[in-house]
C-alpha cells in the first residue's frame, strides 16, 4: 500500500493527506494521440481529446507528458485542459539536433474522477504542425 503524501493546499490553507496509486500511462498499450497546432503562428489549434470522460474512475494528477513524432523543427506550447478548463502548459523546441522524445515534467492540479482531458497545441511558425503525446498520471486513492 502506498504511503500518505503530504500536500500543501494554498486555497484551503491547510495540509491534505492522500495516497497516490501506482504511476500509469494513457493511452494504455496504444499509439499516442496526435495534437495539431493552428495554421496561424502562436495560435492554439482545436481541442484534441487525450483522456475520454469516464475512463479514470478516481481523481488523478498528470505528472509527465511524453512527446514524440514532432512534425517539424519549431517552437511549441502544449496546453492541457480538464474538460475545457486549463490545467497546465509546457513549452518545448524541436531543433535540427533532435526532439525531446522523452517524458517532460508536467504538473497538473487534481482532475476529478471520470474527468476528460483535452489538449491544444500552438507553434511559432504559421503551419499546422503536430506532436504525438501520452501522459503519465497517478490516481488519488
Amino acid at each position: 500500500m502506498a504511503e500518505p503524501v503530504t500536500v500543501y493546499d494554498p486555497v484551503g490553507d491547510h495540509i491534505l493527506h492522500h495516497t497516490h496509486g501506482e504511476q500509469k500511462v494513457y493511452p494504455v498499450l496504444a499509439d499516442p494521440v496526435t495534437v495539431t497546432a493552428s495554421a496561424a503562428g502562436w495560435t492554439l489549434g482545436n481541442f484534441t481529446e487525450i483522456i475520454p470522460a469516464d475512463v479514470i474512475t478516481n481523481p488523478y494528477h498528470i505528472h509527465f507528458v511524453v512527446l514524440s513524432s514532432i512534425s517539424a523543427n519549431d517552437e511549441y506550447e502544449l496546453y492541457l485542459y480538464a474538460g475545457t478548463t486549463l490545467i497546465s502548459t509546457i513549452a518545448f523546441v524541436k531543433s535540427a539536433a533532435g526532439e525531446p522524445n522523452d517524458a517532460v515534467p508536467f504538473s497538473s492540479p487534481h482532475v476529478v474522477a471520470n474527468g476528460q482531458v483535452q489538449a491544444k497545441l500552438a507553434c511559432k511558425s504559421a503551419n499546422a504542425r503536430t506532436v504525438d503525446i501520452k501522459v503519465f498520471y497517478h490516481e488519488i486513492t
